[in-house]
C-alpha cells in the first residue's frame, strides 16, 4: 500500500509537469499575454522546487517524514485549486509557487521514505514502480492535454489534480508510518537554507534567461555574482556548521559522486529530448499538434515497462552493469537520431523514440537505488534531496543547452532547411551520453560489496 500511494503521488507530479507545459498557448490566449510572460508558469515552478529541495530533505531528517509529507500533499493540492481559480496571470504564477513548495516536499522525501520504510529485498522494485507511475502521468498528461483543454478549458488541467490529491492525502494519512528520529540539540541550518536558495535561484534564473537578456547584460552578470557569492557561503557553512543541510564529505566517495554525475547526464538528455523532438516533428510539416502529443507519449509508455524491469534487476545485479546497458542503448538511439531527416518514415521515428524511452526508464530507478544505498538512518532526506536537486538542475540545463545549440545552428531564413540544426544538437547529445559511459568505466563494479554504505 505504501508503494502504491507514493506512486499515486508521483503520478500526480508527472501528470502536472507534462500537462501544464502543453497548455501554455491556451493560457496565453485566455489572458491576452505574451509567450514569454506565460512561460514563467513553468520555469518559476521548477525554480522554486529546486531551491527548496535541500531544505525539506534536511527538515524531514530532523523532524520526521510523516507530517511534512502530508503537508506537502495538502499544499500541492491547495496550489492546484488556487491555480484553477486564478483571475489573472500574476495570480496564476503566485499559485504555481504554492504548488511548487508542496511538490518540493514530495520530490525531496519520496526516495527517503522508500529507503527508510520499504524492506531491502524489494527496494529496487519500489523505485522502479515509483518511476513507472511518473511515466504513466507523462503518458496521460501528453495524450489527454489537447482534448482536456479543447473541451473544458485550461482550468481543467489544474482541477484534475484536486480529487487525486485529496485521495492521496487521505490514504497517506492512514498508512504513512512515522519514522523514528534521533533527538538532537543541534540547531537547524536556516542560514544555509537562505544561502543555497539564493545561489540556486540565481543559477536557474541565468539558465532560463541568458538567451533572452544576453550573457553580458547587467542582470545576468549580477545574477552570476550572486550565484558565486552565496554558493561559496553555502559550501563554507556546510563545512563548519554542526548540523549541515548536506554533508559535503559524502562527495569524497568516488562511486557516490559518479552516481550523482550520471543523474546530470541522464536528465540533460531527457529534458533536451523533450524540448527538441516536438520542434523536429513540427518541422516535418506532416503531423498535427495532437498527433505530435500522442507520438511524444511513446517514450513514456516504454519508461513504464523498463522502469519496473530496471527496479527488479537492481535487486539482483550490480548498478554498473544495468546502467551500462541503459546508457549503451541510449547512445545507439541518439546515433540513430543524427540520421533523421525530412524523408524519415513514421516507423523509424517511433522506433527511435521507443528505444530512447526504454533506455531512460532503464537507467533512472537503478541509479536512484544506488544513491540511496549510501544513506544512513538519519540522512536519507538530505541525500535524497541533494540527488533530486541535481535532477532538477540537469533538467534545466538540458532544455537550455539543447535550445541554445539548436538556435545557434538554426538558419536565419524561415524557409531554409532546419535538419542540420537538429542534427548538430543530436550530435551534442551523443557526446553527453558518451561522457556518461566514461563515468561508468571508473565506477567500482562491486561498490556495495567493498564500500561501507
Amino acid at each position: 500500500y505504501l508503494v502504491f500511494i507514493l506512486g499515486v503521488i508521483h503520478f500526480l507530479l508527472g501528470l502536472d509537469i507534462n500537462i501544464v507545459g502543453i497548455s501554455l498557448p491556451s493560457i496565453a490566449n485566455y489572458f491576452q499575454t505574451t509567450p514569454n510572460n506565460v512561460s514563467a508558469i513553468v520555469w518559476v515552478y521548477f525554480l522554486i522546487i529546486t531551491c527548496f529541495l535541500l531544505f525539506f530533505g534536511k527538515f524531514g531528517d530532523d523532524f520526521g517524514f510523516r507530517k511534512i509529507y502530508l503537508s506537502g500533499i495538502a499544499v500541492f493540492t491547495a496550489g492546484s485549486l488556487f491555480s484553477a481559480l486564478s483571475p489573472g496571470i500574476t495570480y496564476l504564477i503566485a499559485s504555481r509557487v504554492i504548488q511548487a513548495v508542496g511538490a518540493a516536499v514530495l520530490f525531496a522525501l519520496t526516495p527517503a521514505i522508500i529507503s527508510a520504510d520499504i524492506p531491502d529485498d524489494i527496494k529496487g522494485r519500489a523505485y522502479g514502480i515509483n518511476y513507472s507511475f511518473v511515466a504513466i502521468g507523462g503518458v496521460i498528461g501528453r495524450s489527454s492535454s489537447g482534448y482536456l483543454i479543447d473541451y473544458f478549458g485550461w482550468r481543467a488541467i489544474f482541477l484534475i489534480n484536486i480529487p487525486v490529491g485529496i485521495f492521496a492525502l487521505y490514504v497517506a494519512y492512514k498508512i504513512l508510518p512515522e519514522s523514528v528520529r534521533k533527538k538532537s540539540d543541534k540547531p537547524f541550518d536556516y542560514r544555509g537554507t537562505l544561502y543555497i536558495f539564493l545561489s540556486l535561484f540565481s543559477l536557474l534564473f541565468i539558465i532560463n534567461k541568458i538567451v533572452e537578456f544576453g550573457i553580458l547584460s547587467p542582470v545576468i552578470l549580477i545574477s552570476f555574482a550572486v550565484f558565486i557569492i552565496f554558493g561559496t557561503l553555502f559550501i563554507r557553512r556546510q563545512q563548519f556548521f554542526s548540523n549541515p543541510l548536506f554533508n559535503l564529505s559524502l562527495l569524497k566517495n568516488k562511486n557516490l559522486s559518479i552516481h550523482f554525475l550520471l543523474f546530470l547526464v541522464i536528465y540533460i538528455i531527457t529534458n533536451g529530448t523533450i524540448f527538441l523532438f516536438p520542434f523536429f516533428l513540427l518541422s516535418l510539416k506532416v503531423y498535427s499538434a495532437k498527433q505530435i502529443g500522442l507520438m511524444m507519449t511513446v517514450p513514456s509508455v516504454m519508461q513504464m515497462f523498463s522502469g519496473y524491469l530496471s527496479g527488479r534487476l537492481a535487486e539482483k545485479r550490480s548498478p554498473k552493469s544495468i546502467m551500462a546497458l541503459g546508457l549503451a542503448v541510449l547512445f545507439l538511439s541518439y546515433i540513430g537520431n543524427t540520421f533523421l531527416d525530412a524523408n524519415s518514415s513514421f516507423t523509424l521515428i517511433i522506433i527511435l523514440m521507443a528505444v530512447y524511452g526504454f533506455a531512460i526508464g532503464f537507467s533512472i530507478p537503478v541509479n536512484t537505488n544506488a544513491v540511496m544505498k549510501y544513506s544512513s538512518q538519519y540522512n536519507k532526506g538530505s541525500l535524497a534531496s541533494f540527488m533530486t536537486t541535481l535532477v532538477r538542475t540537469g533538467s534545466a540545463l538540458g532544455t537550455c543547452l539543447f535550445a541554445a545549440i539548436y538556435n545557434f545552428f538554426m538558419p536565419q531564413s524561415g524557409s531554409a532547411n532546419l535538419i542540420p540544426a537538429f542534427r548538430y544538437t543530436f550530435i551534442f547529445g551523443v557526446f553527453v551520453i558518451f561522457a556518461g559511459l566514461i563515468l561508468l568505466m571508473i565506477l567500482n563494479d562491486n561498490e556495495f560489496e567493498t564500500d561501507d554504505a
